[in-house]
């Protein structure tokens, strides 16, 4: 079984340094879980926990002891803080080291184990009772014990003369403090934590003792009110009650498991320094009351809660800024998936709708062709005329779906008598009506004084909406209108919500390009003045 004790708060490592007896070696490996040299090292340092049992051995983890870690000052892990307890709840850091070494470690064993060995208590110390020749022991085995004893003195007198020079030699130092008034002794105290002697050199005091010290307390009053209050708040009520900083009369002593370190709200945590005034109970140089000091505590822990408070708050604030923006951009990569979505649907209902179009188209005009043979048959030449024209008209449509998208001069001159031939035999001024649209639409389109795009300005687009009712009655409604216009240079287009609710070809014309994209600026200028040509000598007839 480990002897390592694993602590989660300076509570924990003041209550455990307080079992210790003055002098004893202790160690504490500070290690966290994700630490790959501290796994490797876990086995040793246990094992060598169990070879040497009168060196306290303490594990500190990251997760689980983060003030302990933080308030140790650790860079790194593992780190190894060796020592020996200097009285009540502090202990003297002899030296720390860092990774995973373990010759360090078990050197650093081996020189804990001499000082505690050294630092024990003498167990012949005491009155003993001799077992007389009865007992089975010689003169030799008494000489043996005594020796053992006088041993055990000398090493026990050279600690305890070790242990006054410092002190000794750092009040010589310092200016002999004002005697201050004999306080009355109290009857048959009870046992108390041992009071430890000012640091010296590198001491570490736990952060609660150092906080009262900080407040004008000496350290053997501050090690005992830590003991006894359990907390910085209780500390300062029990010196509040006690002025001389001693227990009272047949108090209990503080178990060594209730800890004496508190959360450590009122410290600074570092331990690094230590300024004695000179007092040995309640009283400092500082010139404060208890209640003064109270308060002072209070107001350090109000202004620590209220630091952690805003910290909170700025946190919270950058979680919910960093959630909204999350939020805004996923919002708008779905807006941009379903727009992407809703552009490839529109595209495939259109050409849908154009296919059906076509399909739509190409069955008139077998319907026209039908009724056009039994006119043939039947002998009505008015109705073949006018059925003729009707054919033209769908097969301009039926060219313009199929056009292989080459400008071919002599086509589309051929395209421009057929329509004005179609144009030229409708009874009436329909015909009239609808080449004098055409060449108004084809001047205005070339002419740049009106808007349009001029011979030399190359391919401009202008849209002439098919719906307009004018338009309707002039040309696109009229058989020969609508080639007539292509065959001028416009190229048209048609409109698939047009034609997916069954409107007819001749009707569903959305817009006439000119300068279409078969076409050059040149061609189609071409092609203008030749329609213009065409119309006006049409129109003199």
């Amino acid at each position: 079984m480990s002897a390592v004790r694993e602590v989660t708060s300076m509570q924990e490592l003041e209550a455990a340094v307080g079992s210790c007896h003055d002098g004893q070696g202790l160690i504490i490996c500070c290690s966290a879980s994700w630490c790959g040299p501290c796994k490797a090292i876990k086995p040793e340092f246990e094992a060598l926990s169990a070879r040497h049992p009168d060196v306290l051995c303490l594990r500190a983890m990251d997760d689980t002891g983060p003030d302990v870690v933080a308030a140790m000052k650790i860079r790194g892990f593992p780190t190894f803080i060796a020592g020996t307890k200097s009285g009540g709840a502090t202990f003297t850091e002899t030296h720390r080291f860092s990774g995973a070494d373990r010759s360090k470690l078990e050197s650093t064993f081996a020189s804990l184990a001499a000082a505690s060995a050294a630092s024990a208590p003498d167990p012949f110390s005491g009155a003993g009772r001799s077992l007389g020749a009865l007992g089975g022991g010689g003169g030799g085995a008494k000489a043996d014990m005594k020796a053992a004893r006088l041993a055990a003195m000398e090493r026990r007198r050279a600690a305890d003369a070790a242990a006054r020079e410092a002190p000794a030699a750092a009040a010589a130092a310092a200016p002999a403090p004002a005697p201050a008034a004999p306080a009355p002794a109290p009857a048959a105290p009870a046992p108390a934590p041992a009071a430890p002697a000012p640091p010296a050199g590198g001491e570490r005091l736990f952060p609660n003792v150092q906080a009262l010290v900080d407040m004008g307390f000496g350290v053997e009053a501050a090690s005992l009110a830590i003991g006894y209050g359990g907390s910085l708040e209780g500390a300062l009520d029990w010196l509040e009650a006690r002025p001389d900083g001693k227990p009272l009369p047949g108090e209990a002593a503080p178990d060594a498991g209730d800890g004496a370190g508190g959360d450590g709200d009122g410290g600074d945590g570092d331990g690094d320094g230590y300024e004695d005034d000179g007092a040995e109970g309640g009283g400092g140089a500082s010139g404060l009351s208890l209640a003064e000091r109270k308060a002072r505590v209070q107001r350090l822990i109000a202004e620590k809660k209220a630091a952690k408070a805003a910290e909170e708050k700025e946190a919270a604030k950058a979680r919910e800024l960093a959630r909204r923006e999350a939020g805004q951009r996923a919002a708008e990569a779905e807006a941009a998936r379903a727009a992407a979505a809703k552009e490839v649907e529109r595209r495939e209902r259109q050409r849908d709708a154009q296919a059906a179009a076509k399909r739509k188209l190409i069955a008139r005009l077998q319907v026209v062709q039908d009724q056009l043979e039994r006119a043939k048959a039947s002998g009505h030449a008015d109705k073949v005329a006018e059925l003729e024209a009707k054919i033209a008209a769908l097969q301009g449509g039926h060219e313009h779906h199929a056009a292989s998208g080459k400008f071919d001069p002599a086509a589309w001159q051929a395209r421009l008598e057929r329509a004005m031939g179609v144009l030229s035999k409708l009874d009436g001024e329909r015909g009239r009506t609808a080449m004098a649209t055409v060449k108004a639409l084809v001047s205005n389109a070339m002419d740049p004084a009106k808007g349009g795009a001029g011979e030399e300005a190359g391919a401009k687009f202008r849209r002439v909406k098919a719906d307009k009712p004018a338009l309707r009655s002039r040309v696109t409604d009229v058989p020969g209108g609508r080639p007539l216009l292509m065959a001028a240079g416009w190229a048209a287009e048609f409109s698939a919500e047009a034609e997916a609710a069954g409107v007819s070809g001749a009707a569903a014309v959305d817009a006439f390009v000119f300068g279409g994209a078969p076409l050059t600026a040149e061609q189609a200028a071409r092609l203008g003045r030749a329609a213009i040509e065409a119309i006006d000598a049409a129109l003199a007839k």
